[in-house]
């Protein structure tokens, strides 16, 4: 979602092929509040919220290095 507020104060002229329902209220509402489940993941399991980070992570690696060798 932060990338909508970004694009949009980069390329005001920039055409949009979609609409942000809502936007900016929704996705000002929606940012913070994801920021909060996140925390309180972290806070509340710590070890498996991090371990599921570690998942993610290595997957964005895999897809860097798969793109960089040509797939």
């Amino acid at each position: 979602m932060w990338g909508v507020f970004r694009l949009r104060r980069q390329r005001p002229d920039h055409p949009r092929p979609y609409r942000t329902f809502g936007y900016p209220w929704i996705p000002a509402v929606f940012l913070p509040a994801s920021f909060g489940m996140l925390a309180s993941a972290l806070a509340g399991a710590p070890g498996s919220t991090l371990f599921s980070f570690g998942g993610i992570t290595a997957g964005v690696a895999a897809y860097f290095l798969w793109c960089a060798r040509g797939g």
